[in-house]
C-alpha cells in the first residue's frame, strides 16, 4: 500500500488549462481558476456535512471543561470557534449527551433563579449561537468532548491540497470548465446543472464509504 495522492490547486489548474487551450493569461488568470474551484469544492462540502461523511468530520475531538452550576461554554474560546454540526457530544469517560433544544433549558434556569442549586450530571446539550449549553446543569468537573463537522474554509493558496481524497477531482475540473466557458452568459440553468453532476457523484461516492441499510419487500 502506498502514501495518499496529493493534488493541490495548481495541478487541477493545469489541467483546467490544458482541456481548455488557455495559453494566454487574460483569458482565464489563476485567481478567477480558483475561484471557481472554491465555489464547487464549497458545494460538495455543503452535500458532505448534509450527509455526516466521515471526509469532513473533524479528526480529534474538542474539548472543554464544566463549571458547577455553570450551563453554557463559548465554543469559540475553547477552539471550537468553527463548529458547524456537532456530530457527537460526551462526558469523557462516562456518557454521550442526547441533544435538546435550548427552550429546554428555561426549567433549570428558574430553578437557579430560585435559589435551587441541586445540580446533577448532565445528560443533554444544546446549541445556541457559538455556545453549547449543558443539562442539567453540572453538579461537577467533566470534561465535554466535542466531535464536529468545522465551517468549510476556502482555498487561498495555488500550493494548498484539494481536500476530501482526490474522490472529486475529475467532478471539479468539469465544473470549473463550464463555468469558465460560459461567464459572459451565465445563468441559473447553468448551476442547476453542475448542481445535479456534483450531487450525483457525490452521493456515488458516499453510498461506497456508509453502511448501506437494506430493506426486503414482499
Amino acid at each position: 500500500m502506498g502514501d495518499a495522492r496529493t493534488t493541490t490547486v495548481a495541478n487541477i489548474t493545469t489541467r483546467f488549462n490544458y482541456e481548455l487551450r488557455n495559453t494566454q493569461a487574460v483569458q482565464w488568470e489563476a485567481a478567477e481558476t480558483l475561484n471557481y474551484i472554491n465555489k464547487w469544492l464549497s458545494f460538495i462540502y455543503m452535500i458532505l456535512v448534509e450527509h455526516e461523511s466521515d471526509l469532513v468530520i473533524n479528526t480529534t475531538p474538542g474539548s472543554f471543561v464544566t463549571v458547577v452550576g455553570t450551563p453554557t461554554y463559548d465554543l469559540s474560546t475553547n477552539s471550537m470557534g468553527d463548529l458547524l454540526v456537532p456530530i457527537h457530544v460526551w462526558l469523557d469517560g462516562l456518557a454521550e449527551l442526547e441533544k435538546a433544544e435550548e427552550s429546554d433549558s428555561m426549567a433549570h434556569v428558574i430553578s437557579k433563579e430560585q435559589g435551587n442549586t441541586s445540580y446533577s450530571q448532565p445528560s443533554s446539550y444544546y446549541i445556541e449561537g457559538d455556545n453549547m449549553g449543558l443539562l442539567p446543569f453540572p453538579d461537577d468537573i467533566y470534561t465535554v468532548k466535542v466531535k464536529y463537522i468545522p465551517d468549510y474554509t476556502e482555498l487561498t493558496l495555488t500550493t494548498e491540497s484539494i481536500p476530501y481524497k482526490n474522490l472529486f477531482n475529475n467532478v471539479l475540473v468539469e465544473g470549473v470548465k463550464v463555468i469558465a466557458k460560459n461567464r459572459e452568459g451565465y445563468g441559473t440553468a447553468v448551476d442547476a446543472a453542475l448542481m445535479e453532476l456534483f450531487q450525483d457523484r457525490a452521493m456515488s461516492i458516499l453510498r461506497k464509504r456508509q453502511k448501506q441499510n437494506a430493506s426486503l419487500y414482499v
